[in-house]
Protein backbone atom coordinates (compact mmCIF):
# COMPACT_ATOMS: atom_id res chain seq x y z
CA UNK A 1 0.00 0.00 0.00
CA UNK A 2 1.39 3.32 -1.09
CA UNK A 3 0.61 6.27 1.86
CA UNK A 4 0.76 9.41 0.46
CA UNK A 5 0.89 12.64 2.94
CA UNK A 6 -0.07 16.29 2.19
CA UNK A 7 1.54 19.70 3.22
CA UNK A 8 -0.94 22.08 4.65
CA UNK A 9 -3.47 23.98 2.63
CA UNK A 10 -3.07 21.62 -0.22
CA UNK A 11 -6.39 19.20 -0.07
CA UNK A 12 -9.50 18.63 2.03
CA UNK A 13 -9.53 15.55 3.85
CA UNK A 14 -11.72 13.22 2.21
CA UNK A 15 -12.90 12.17 5.57
CA UNK A 16 -14.01 13.49 8.68
CA UNK A 17 -11.98 11.90 11.13
CA UNK A 18 -9.37 12.69 13.54
CA UNK A 19 -7.82 12.03 16.52
CA UNK A 20 -8.79 8.07 17.82
CA UNK A 21 -8.20 4.81 17.20
CA UNK A 22 -6.72 2.96 13.91
CA UNK A 23 -7.10 -0.48 15.19
CA UNK A 24 -7.37 -4.21 12.60
CA UNK A 25 -9.38 -6.41 15.65
CA UNK A 26 -8.92 -9.60 13.45
CA UNK A 27 -5.72 -10.72 11.28
CA UNK A 28 -6.99 -10.16 7.62
CA UNK A 29 -10.15 -8.41 8.68
CA UNK A 30 -11.70 -5.07 8.51
CA UNK A 31 -9.80 -1.77 10.13
CA UNK A 32 -11.73 0.93 12.19
CA UNK A 33 -10.68 4.55 12.84
CA UNK A 34 -12.59 5.76 16.31
CA UNK A 35 -11.98 9.21 15.80
CA UNK A 36 -13.91 12.60 15.95
CA UNK A 37 -15.69 13.98 13.16
CA UNK A 38 -16.29 17.93 13.31
CA UNK A 39 -18.58 18.37 10.34
CA UNK A 40 -18.78 21.94 8.87
CA UNK A 41 -17.47 23.65 11.79
CA UNK A 42 -14.64 25.94 12.06
CA UNK A 43 -12.25 26.43 14.61
CA UNK A 44 -12.28 29.88 15.74
CA UNK A 45 -8.79 31.82 17.19
CA UNK A 46 -6.84 34.64 16.31
CA UNK A 47 -7.30 38.00 17.63
CA UNK A 48 -11.25 38.28 17.30
CA UNK A 49 -12.01 35.15 19.30
CA UNK A 50 -9.25 35.98 22.12
CA UNK A 51 -11.14 39.41 22.18
CA UNK A 52 -14.35 37.01 22.97
CA UNK A 53 -13.13 35.55 25.58
CA UNK A 54 -11.43 38.01 27.37
CA UNK A 55 -14.69 39.95 27.18
CA UNK A 56 -16.75 37.04 28.49
CA UNK A 57 -16.25 38.54 32.25
CA UNK A 58 -13.73 38.69 34.55
CA UNK A 59 -13.37 35.07 35.77
CA UNK A 60 -12.82 33.81 32.59
CA UNK A 61 -9.89 36.84 32.55
CA UNK A 62 -8.34 35.62 35.92
CA UNK A 63 -8.32 32.39 34.79
CA UNK A 64 -6.08 33.33 31.47
CA UNK A 65 -3.72 35.10 33.53
CA UNK A 66 -3.65 32.12 36.16
CA UNK A 67 -2.40 29.57 33.91
CA UNK A 68 -1.77 31.46 30.02
CA UNK A 69 -0.67 28.47 28.33
CA UNK A 70 -3.50 26.72 28.94
CA UNK A 71 -6.34 29.15 27.93
CA UNK A 72 -4.81 31.89 25.41
CA UNK A 73 -3.24 31.83 22.13
CA UNK A 74 -4.91 28.77 21.05
CA UNK A 75 -8.00 26.52 19.70
CA UNK A 76 -8.38 25.50 22.90
CA UNK A 77 -8.99 28.83 25.03
CA UNK A 78 -12.12 29.22 23.01
CA UNK A 79 -13.90 25.89 24.34
CA UNK A 80 -16.47 28.20 26.34
CA UNK A 81 -16.69 31.27 24.66
CA UNK A 82 -19.94 32.35 22.83
CA UNK A 83 -19.34 31.68 18.75
CA UNK A 84 -16.49 30.21 19.00
CA UNK A 85 -14.99 26.13 19.25
CA UNK A 86 -17.80 25.52 22.06
CA UNK A 87 -20.60 26.55 19.93
CA UNK A 88 -20.13 25.91 16.95
CA UNK A 89 -18.47 22.22 17.02
CA UNK A 90 -19.78 21.42 20.66
CA UNK A 91 -23.26 19.87 19.75
CA UNK A 92 -23.87 15.69 18.65
CA UNK A 93 -25.57 16.81 15.24
CA UNK A 94 -23.61 15.42 12.39
CA UNK A 95 -24.72 17.80 9.90
CA UNK A 96 -23.36 21.19 12.68
CA UNK A 97 -21.52 20.08 15.48
CA UNK A 98 -19.18 17.07 16.52
CA UNK A 99 -19.81 13.87 17.09
CA UNK A 100 -17.31 10.36 17.62
CA UNK A 101 -17.21 8.40 14.20
CA UNK A 102 -16.88 5.07 13.04
CA UNK A 103 -14.97 4.32 10.11
CA UNK A 104 -14.23 1.06 8.56
CA UNK A 105 -11.92 0.09 5.48
CA UNK A 106 -10.95 -3.13 3.94
CA UNK A 107 -7.18 -1.35 2.73
CA UNK A 108 -6.53 1.20 5.02
CA UNK A 109 -7.18 3.53 1.77
CA UNK A 110 -11.22 3.51 1.30
CA UNK A 111 -12.81 4.69 4.08
CA UNK A 112 -16.94 4.27 4.92
CA UNK A 113 -18.48 5.79 7.99
CA UNK A 114 -20.26 3.33 9.45
CA UNK A 115 -22.44 5.51 12.07
CA UNK A 116 -22.29 7.17 15.43
CA UNK A 117 -20.37 5.28 17.93
CA UNK A 118 -22.49 6.56 20.73
CA UNK A 119 -26.66 5.97 20.27
CA UNK A 120 -27.05 9.99 20.39
CA UNK A 121 -31.36 9.92 21.66
CA UNK A 122 -30.22 8.12 24.45
CA UNK A 123 -26.73 9.88 25.31
CA UNK A 124 -27.90 12.67 27.23
CA UNK A 125 -24.87 13.15 29.04
CA UNK A 126 -23.01 13.91 25.70
CA UNK A 127 -26.41 16.01 24.18
CA UNK A 128 -24.61 19.19 25.03
CA UNK A 129 -20.99 18.48 25.32
CA UNK A 130 -17.77 18.98 23.78
CA UNK A 131 -15.70 15.45 23.31
CA UNK A 132 -11.68 15.30 22.16
CA UNK A 133 -9.43 11.60 21.33
CA UNK A 134 -12.18 8.84 21.62
CA UNK A 135 -10.08 5.52 21.96
CA UNK A 136 -10.81 1.35 22.22
CA UNK A 137 -9.65 -1.46 22.95
CA UNK A 138 -11.58 -4.91 23.47
CA UNK A 139 -11.60 -7.02 26.52
CA UNK A 140 -10.83 -10.60 25.46
CA UNK A 141 -12.88 -11.81 28.41
CA UNK A 142 -15.62 -10.56 27.86
CA UNK A 143 -15.71 -9.89 23.92
CA UNK A 144 -16.52 -6.48 24.53
CA UNK A 145 -15.37 -3.44 22.57
CA UNK A 146 -14.72 -0.46 24.98
CA UNK A 147 -14.50 2.84 24.10
CA UNK A 148 -13.17 5.54 26.31
CA UNK A 149 -14.14 9.66 25.74
CA UNK A 150 -12.80 12.62 27.06
CA UNK A 151 -16.05 15.02 27.84
CA UNK A 152 -16.41 18.58 28.86
CA UNK A 153 -19.60 20.31 29.80
CA UNK A 154 -20.23 23.16 27.09
CA UNK A 155 -21.58 26.47 28.33
CA UNK A 156 -18.97 27.02 31.01
CA UNK A 157 -15.98 29.22 30.90
CA UNK A 158 -12.94 27.68 29.95
CA UNK A 159 -11.70 27.29 33.49
CA UNK A 160 -14.99 25.82 34.55
CA UNK A 161 -14.81 23.92 31.56
CA UNK A 162 -11.98 21.86 32.12
CA UNK A 163 -12.38 21.60 36.34
CA UNK A 164 -16.31 19.88 35.58
CA UNK A 165 -14.18 17.83 32.55
CA UNK A 166 -14.29 13.65 32.65
CA UNK A 167 -13.94 10.68 31.22
CA UNK A 168 -17.51 8.74 30.20
CA UNK A 169 -16.86 5.13 28.78
CA UNK A 170 -19.03 3.13 26.42
CA UNK A 171 -19.67 -0.78 25.49
CA UNK A 172 -20.60 -2.50 22.36
CA UNK A 173 -20.96 -6.03 21.21
CA UNK A 174 -19.34 -5.30 17.79
CA UNK A 175 -16.90 -3.22 17.08
CA UNK A 176 -18.71 -0.83 15.18
CA UNK A 177 -21.08 0.02 17.88
CA UNK A 178 -23.20 1.51 18.82
CA UNK A 179 -22.10 2.12 22.75
CA UNK A 180 -23.74 2.28 25.56
CA UNK A 181 -22.58 4.50 28.21
CA UNK A 182 -21.41 2.88 31.62
CA UNK A 183 -23.75 4.42 34.22
CA UNK A 184 -20.75 6.34 36.13
CA UNK A 185 -17.65 7.86 35.01
CA UNK A 186 -14.44 6.14 35.81
CA UNK A 187 -12.88 7.03 39.23
CA UNK A 188 -9.73 7.97 38.55
CA UNK A 189 -7.08 9.07 40.95
CA UNK A 190 -6.23 12.34 39.52
CA UNK A 191 -8.79 14.63 37.73
CA UNK A 192 -9.63 13.45 34.47
CA UNK A 193 -9.76 16.50 32.13
CA UNK A 194 -6.81 15.87 29.84
CA UNK A 195 -5.75 13.73 26.35
CA UNK A 196 -5.16 9.81 27.20
CA UNK A 197 -4.44 6.32 25.91
CA UNK A 198 -5.45 2.91 26.00
CA UNK A 199 -3.23 0.31 26.40
CA UNK A 200 -4.45 -3.71 26.44
CA UNK A 201 -1.83 -6.70 26.47
CA UNK A 202 -2.32 -9.82 27.56
CA UNK A 203 -5.24 -9.52 29.02
CA UNK A 204 -4.72 -6.33 30.70
CA UNK A 205 -5.01 -2.74 30.62
CA UNK A 206 -3.58 0.48 31.07
CA UNK A 207 -4.83 4.28 30.39
CA UNK A 208 -1.71 6.99 30.47
CA UNK A 209 -3.41 10.76 31.03
CA UNK A 210 -2.91 13.95 32.00
CA UNK A 211 -4.08 16.12 34.57
CA UNK A 212 -5.07 19.79 35.25
CA UNK A 213 -4.30 18.97 38.68
CA UNK A 214 -0.92 17.92 38.03
CA UNK A 215 -0.21 20.80 35.73
CA UNK A 216 -0.67 18.67 32.79
CA UNK A 217 2.15 15.59 33.86
CA UNK A 218 1.18 12.25 32.67
CA UNK A 219 0.17 9.73 35.00
CA UNK A 220 -0.83 5.81 34.69
CA UNK A 221 -3.17 3.93 35.85
CA UNK A 222 -4.29 0.29 35.51
CA UNK A 223 -7.89 -0.60 34.51
CA UNK A 224 -10.11 -2.92 36.40
CA UNK A 225 -11.31 -6.64 34.90
CA UNK A 226 -14.29 -5.10 32.93
CA UNK A 227 -11.75 -2.28 31.13
CA UNK A 228 -14.49 0.25 31.86
CA UNK A 229 -12.41 2.10 35.34
CA UNK A 230 -9.48 1.89 36.77
CA UNK A 231 -8.76 -0.90 39.18
CA UNK A 232 -9.50 -0.27 43.11
CA UNK A 233 -7.80 1.13 44.93
CA UNK A 234 -4.66 1.54 42.53
CA UNK A 235 -2.72 4.74 42.17
CA UNK A 236 -1.27 6.79 39.46
CA UNK A 237 2.04 6.73 38.52
CA UNK A 238 3.68 9.93 37.30
CA UNK A 239 5.53 9.53 34.32
CA UNK A 240 6.50 12.47 32.74
CA UNK A 241 7.40 16.40 32.88
CA UNK A 242 4.55 19.08 33.03
CA UNK A 243 2.75 20.49 30.58
CA UNK A 244 2.57 17.32 28.32
CA UNK A 245 -0.48 15.89 26.51
CA UNK A 246 -1.24 14.19 23.05
CA UNK A 247 -0.71 10.65 24.84
CA UNK A 248 0.04 7.67 23.39
CA UNK A 249 0.65 4.38 25.21
CA UNK A 250 1.74 0.95 22.93
CA UNK A 251 3.55 -2.17 23.26
CA UNK A 252 6.37 -3.36 20.78
CA UNK A 253 8.59 -6.55 20.97
CA UNK A 254 8.26 -6.92 25.01
CA UNK A 255 8.94 -3.44 25.53
CA UNK A 256 6.38 -0.44 26.43
CA UNK A 257 6.17 2.81 25.08
CA UNK A 258 5.13 5.82 25.71
CA UNK A 259 4.78 9.21 23.31
CA UNK A 260 3.42 12.81 24.43
CA UNK A 261 4.36 16.26 23.39
CA UNK A 262 4.22 19.53 24.53
CA UNK A 263 0.50 21.36 25.10
CA UNK A 264 -0.59 22.30 21.77
CA UNK A 265 -4.43 22.22 21.19
CA UNK A 266 -5.54 22.52 17.84
CA UNK A 267 -1.95 24.03 16.77
CA UNK A 268 -1.23 24.49 13.38
CA UNK A 269 2.53 24.37 13.81
CA UNK A 270 2.29 21.06 15.93
CA UNK A 271 4.51 19.83 18.72
CA UNK A 272 7.58 17.67 19.94
CA UNK A 273 6.65 14.36 20.26
CA UNK A 274 9.12 12.97 22.96
CA UNK A 275 9.27 8.48 23.21
CA UNK A 276 10.43 6.95 26.09
CA UNK A 277 10.33 3.42 27.08
CA UNK A 278 9.72 0.70 30.30
CA UNK A 279 9.74 -2.51 30.92
CA UNK A 280 6.17 -1.97 32.70
CA UNK A 281 2.99 0.06 31.38
CA UNK A 282 3.50 1.83 34.89
CA UNK A 283 7.29 2.60 34.14
CA UNK A 284 9.52 3.91 35.53
CA UNK A 285 10.31 5.17 32.00
CA UNK A 286 13.71 6.07 29.98
CA UNK A 287 13.82 9.09 27.71
CA UNK A 288 14.83 7.52 23.88
CA UNK A 289 14.61 10.52 21.98
CA UNK A 290 12.74 13.53 20.39
CA UNK A 291 10.83 12.20 17.30
CA UNK A 292 9.87 15.56 15.92
CA UNK A 293 12.81 18.05 16.78
CA UNK A 294 12.65 21.85 16.19
CA UNK A 295 14.20 23.00 12.80
CA UNK A 296 16.69 25.93 12.67
CA UNK A 297 13.59 28.56 13.31
CA UNK A 298 12.85 26.74 16.51
CA UNK A 299 9.51 25.42 15.39
CA UNK A 300 8.61 21.34 14.99
CA UNK A 301 9.71 19.95 11.93
CA UNK A 302 6.45 18.34 11.38
CA UNK A 303 3.58 20.48 11.77
CA UNK A 304 1.65 18.00 13.47
CA UNK A 305 0.29 17.27 16.67
CA UNK A 306 1.05 13.46 17.67
CA UNK A 307 -2.37 11.24 17.60
CA UNK A 308 -1.32 7.77 18.28
CA UNK A 309 0.43 4.63 16.92
CA UNK A 310 -1.59 1.44 15.58
CA UNK A 311 0.10 -1.76 14.32
CA UNK A 312 0.08 -3.23 10.49
CA UNK A 313 0.71 -6.91 10.02
CA UNK A 314 2.92 -7.28 7.06
CA UNK A 315 2.95 -10.70 4.85
CA UNK A 316 5.95 -11.27 5.54
CA UNK A 317 6.08 -11.68 9.24
CA UNK A 318 6.83 -8.29 10.34
CA UNK A 319 4.72 -6.15 12.47
CA UNK A 320 5.15 -2.53 11.11
CA UNK A 321 4.40 0.63 13.50
CA UNK A 322 2.85 3.65 12.21
CA UNK A 323 2.81 6.82 13.76
CA UNK A 324 -0.12 9.09 13.03
CA UNK A 325 -0.24 13.19 13.93
CA UNK A 326 -2.91 15.63 13.41
CA UNK A 327 -2.48 18.59 11.03
CA UNK A 328 -4.61 21.07 12.67
CA UNK A 329 -5.70 23.74 10.32
CA UNK A 330 -4.53 22.05 7.40
CA UNK A 331 -7.44 22.29 5.34
CA UNK A 332 -7.80 24.24 2.10
CA UNK A 333 -11.00 25.46 2.60
CA UNK A 334 -10.37 25.74 6.27
CA UNK A 335 -13.15 23.55 7.30
CA UNK A 336 -12.18 21.82 10.47
CA UNK A 337 -13.35 18.36 9.76
CA UNK A 338 -11.48 18.36 6.67
CA UNK A 339 -8.14 18.53 8.48
CA UNK A 340 -5.64 16.24 7.04
CA UNK A 341 -3.73 13.97 9.28
CA UNK A 342 -0.20 12.21 8.26
CA UNK A 343 1.11 8.88 8.58
CA UNK A 344 4.85 7.78 8.78
CA UNK A 345 6.94 5.01 9.61
CA UNK A 346 8.05 4.51 13.00
CA UNK A 347 10.32 2.67 14.49
CA UNK A 348 11.71 2.37 17.83
CA UNK A 349 14.93 0.99 17.35
CA UNK A 350 16.69 3.79 15.21
CA UNK A 351 18.07 7.08 16.52
CA UNK A 352 16.55 9.06 13.87
CA UNK A 353 13.64 11.59 13.90
CA UNK A 354 10.51 11.11 12.00
CA UNK A 355 10.86 12.85 9.12
CA UNK A 356 8.20 13.84 6.63
CA UNK A 357 7.99 11.52 3.59
CA UNK A 358 5.11 12.65 0.85
CA UNK A 359 5.21 9.13 -0.10
CA UNK A 360 5.81 5.89 1.56
CA UNK A 361 5.45 2.26 0.58
CA UNK A 362 3.51 0.64 3.60
CA UNK A 363 5.98 -2.56 4.10
CA UNK A 364 8.70 -1.19 3.77
CA UNK A 365 10.52 1.68 5.93
CA UNK A 366 11.24 4.49 3.39
CA UNK A 367 14.23 6.46 3.13
CA UNK A 368 13.91 9.52 4.82
CA UNK A 369 13.76 12.92 3.14
CA UNK A 370 15.96 14.93 4.95
CA UNK A 371 14.08 18.45 4.07
CA UNK A 372 10.69 18.01 5.94
CA UNK A 373 7.89 21.36 5.81
CA UNK A 374 9.22 24.55 4.36
CA UNK A 375 8.98 26.78 7.05
CA UNK A 376 5.59 28.22 7.72
CA UNK A 377 4.94 32.05 8.01
CA UNK A 378 3.95 31.56 11.36
CA UNK A 379 6.80 29.96 12.45
CA UNK A 380 9.50 32.78 10.98
CA UNK A 381 7.52 35.72 12.34
CA UNK A 382 7.23 34.07 16.11
CA UNK A 383 11.09 32.90 15.44
CA UNK A 384 12.03 36.25 14.23
CA UNK A 385 9.91 37.85 17.07
CA UNK A 386 11.33 36.19 19.42
CA UNK A 387 15.50 36.82 18.86
CA UNK A 388 14.22 40.93 18.25
CA UNK A 389 14.51 40.36 14.71
CA UNK A 390 12.40 41.64 11.69
CA UNK A 391 10.39 39.60 10.41
CA UNK A 392 11.44 38.31 6.83
CA UNK A 393 7.58 38.39 5.33
CA UNK A 394 5.80 41.64 4.48
CA UNK A 395 3.34 42.43 6.61
CA UNK A 396 0.47 41.58 4.29
CA UNK A 397 -0.21 38.23 5.35
CA UNK A 398 -2.39 35.47 3.35
CA UNK A 399 -5.32 36.12 5.58
CA UNK A 400 -5.18 39.30 7.32
CA UNK A 401 -4.98 42.21 5.72
CA UNK A 402 -2.07 44.91 7.74
CA UNK A 403 -4.69 47.40 8.83
CA UNK A 404 -6.76 44.71 10.78
CA UNK A 405 -3.11 43.21 11.99
CA UNK A 406 -2.05 46.74 13.86
CA UNK A 407 -5.68 47.09 14.53
CA UNK A 408 -5.63 43.85 16.72
CA UNK A 409 -2.18 44.53 18.01
CA UNK A 410 -3.07 48.05 19.70
CA UNK A 411 -6.47 46.74 21.05
CA UNK A 412 -4.80 43.52 22.55
CA UNK A 413 -2.24 45.75 24.08
CA UNK A 414 -4.93 47.96 25.41
CA UNK A 415 -6.79 44.90 26.87
CA UNK A 416 -4.62 43.17 28.65
CA UNK A 417 -1.65 45.11 29.47
CA UNK A 418 -3.80 46.19 33.31
CA UNK A 419 -3.20 41.83 34.00
CA UNK A 420 -0.03 41.19 32.99
CA UNK A 421 2.10 40.90 35.88
CA UNK A 422 5.76 39.42 36.06
CA UNK A 423 5.43 38.91 32.54
CA UNK A 424 6.07 39.79 29.25
CA UNK A 425 3.77 39.45 26.23
CA UNK A 426 4.49 38.04 23.50
CA UNK A 427 2.74 38.34 20.13
CA UNK A 428 2.40 36.21 17.15
CA UNK A 429 0.75 36.62 13.73
CA UNK A 430 -1.37 33.79 12.30
CA UNK A 431 -3.71 33.03 9.51
CA UNK A 432 -6.27 33.67 11.13
CA UNK A 433 -5.52 36.48 12.79
CA UNK A 434 -3.51 37.63 16.13
CA UNK A 435 -3.16 35.45 19.20
CA UNK A 436 -1.26 36.19 22.48
CA UNK A 437 0.30 34.28 25.28
CA UNK A 438 2.55 35.24 28.00
CA UNK A 439 6.02 34.55 28.73
CA UNK A 440 6.73 33.78 32.49
CA UNK A 441 9.50 35.18 33.75
CA UNK A 442 11.25 31.42 34.37
CA UNK A 443 11.01 29.90 31.05
CA UNK A 444 10.08 30.57 27.65
CA UNK A 445 6.64 28.46 26.61
CA UNK A 446 6.67 27.98 22.82
CA UNK A 447 2.65 26.83 22.40
CA UNK A 448 1.65 27.85 19.64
Amino acid sequence: MRVVNHSPRQVDSPVDVHDGTIVQWEPGGLWYWYGMSYTDCETSGGFFGTLNNVLSGPEEVIGNLLSPRDFIGTACGMIGTPGAFGDTCGTLTVRSGQTVSVFASSNLVEWRRVGDAFDLPSSSTLADAILFRPAVIRNRATGKYVLWVNVIPRGFSVLDGLLKASYRVGVASRPEGPFTLTATEPHMALHADGDFGLLEHEGRAWIAYNSFQTDHSIAVQELDASFTDVAPGGNASIVSINDQENVALFESGGKFYLIHGNLCCFCPEGSNVLLSVALSPMGPYTRVRELNPRDEHHMPRIPAQSNGVFKVQLSSGRQQLVWSGDMWQSSLSGLKGRDVQVWLPLDVHSDAPLNFTRTWQLGEFAKPIVAPFPPSRVGMEYAKLMQGGASPFPRAHEHVGPHLEYFAVIMLVLIVSPFVVGGAVCFRLSRRGVEWWQKGPARTSYLV
